[in-house]
């Protein structure tokens, strides 16, 4: 026998109860005001803590939440989601259309991530009176995703760590042979494209050896550090300090202009290793020979370069140590009468040894006296 209209709506509605009760995802419906107007049987017992389906009608998520934290004071992470949930229906209400969020929060004391769908509920005439919603738990999914959002986390530190390590001397920390010769090569594009200068710097500490053979590798390993300190704390920005093994570093300037500019740079540092290293209860005096190459003067190949002021270093080693020597021998030799010059003046400075002489300057028209200069010997 058929069913009747009626029957069949009622079959329909208690069909409908059925399947949304049993379902394993949340659904519910609530009115303007976020109050439910109906929750399965999944939300109230994942989600809300409720007695029944019934319990629910009439309440908002805030009810719930409130009930929990009350009923569970000495368990601060015991609640449900709450003023969240009240706020994501306030963002469906307001932009009209149906939304998708990823929720999360404490329920029961673990943490639950749920996605979650909503749309606006119409009535008749098209206006808004509620929300629809449905939400699924993706708590092992999500922990899945966050798992391996932190290993790839520490995969990328260890990467780094290991591009670091690779470009780094592990005793002073200092840019190692590989990425000096990153940096001069940027170093010699960037001065083809302006049309300017770099000079690289080759030096070789002075009687290190015999530092190493009679206090041993530790005291040496620590003169390395120290001095690589001070020579970095001279260092301007723009420059690069590497170490390219034992007892040789290798300094790129960059930015200079003339012979006297670089001078300055190299007798700074010079200066650094004066005074004397207290390494240990050992006082140790350090010098350093230091060989020089010009871009593009001396070659406009990065190994071209350093190999010239390798050369230069071994000549400065030669002339008696704790020098330096330009790869162009007559740069040495302008840069030595500036040096030269500049001590001498300082050495009469602090002995006194400078004399004025003022001289008349007479007019030749009338022969009367218009001034006068100053000379110093």
């Amino acid at each position: 026998m058929p069913f009747k209209l009626l029957d069949l709506e009622e079959h329909n509605s208690e069909l409908l109860k059925l399947l949304t009760f049993h379902l394993p995802d949340m659904l519910w419906v609530k009115d303007i005001n976020g109050n439910y107007r109906y929750a399965n049987k999944a939300l109230c017992d994942g989600l809300l803590m409720a007695n029944d389906t019934r319990e629910p009608i009439g309440k908002d998520d805030a009810f719930f939440g409130l009930r929990e934290i009350e009923a569970n004071k000495d368990k601060p992470d015991w609640h449900t989601f709450g003023g969240l949930c009240l706020t994501s229906d306030e963002d469906v209400i307001a932009n009209n259309k149906a939304m998708r969020f990823e929720e999360h929060g404490n329920v029961k004391g673990e943490l639950l991530y749920l996605e979650v769908y909503k749309a606006p509920f119409y009535d008749k005439d098209r206006n808004i009176i509620g929300t629809v919603g449905t939400g699924r738990d993706i708590t092992s999914l999500k922990k899945i995703q966050l798992d391996l959002e932190k290993s790839l986390k520490i995969l990328d530190k260890q990467r780094e760590q290991l591009e670091y390590q690779a470009n780094h001397d592990s005793l002073t920390d200092l840019p190692n042979r590989v990425l000096f010769m990153d940096r001069l090569q940027q170093s010699i594009s960037l001065a083809q494209r302006y049309d300017s200068k770099v000079a690289i710097l080759f030096i070789d500490l002075d009687h290190f050896k015999e530092i190493n053979d009679s206090l041993g590798h530790d005291v040496g390993d620590k003169v390395l550090i120290e001095v690589s300190r001070r020579m970095k704390k001279q260092m301007r920005k723009s420059d690069t300090l590497s170490r390219l093994g034992g007892d040789e570093f290798s300094i790129i300037l960059n930015d200079f202009t003339d012979i006297e500019d670089m001078s300055d740079i190299i007798t700074s540092g010079m200066e650094t290793l004066k005074k004397p290293l207290e390494i240990e209860g050992h006082t140790l005096y350090v010098g350093m020979s230091i060989g020089i190459s010009v871009y593009p003067n001396d070659g406009k190949r990065a190994s071209t370069l350093l190999k010239n002021a390798d050369a230069a270093m071994h000549k400065a080693k030669s002339d008696g140590r704790n020098t330096y020597c330009f790869y162009d021998e007559a740069m040495t030799e302008r840069a030595f009468e500036r040096v030269f010059l500049e001590t001498s003046l300082r050495k009469a400075l602090e002995e006194d040894e400078l004399v004025v002489y003022f001289q008349p300057q007479i007019d030749a028209t009338d022969n009367k006296l218009v001034g006068m200069e100053a000379l110093v010997r």
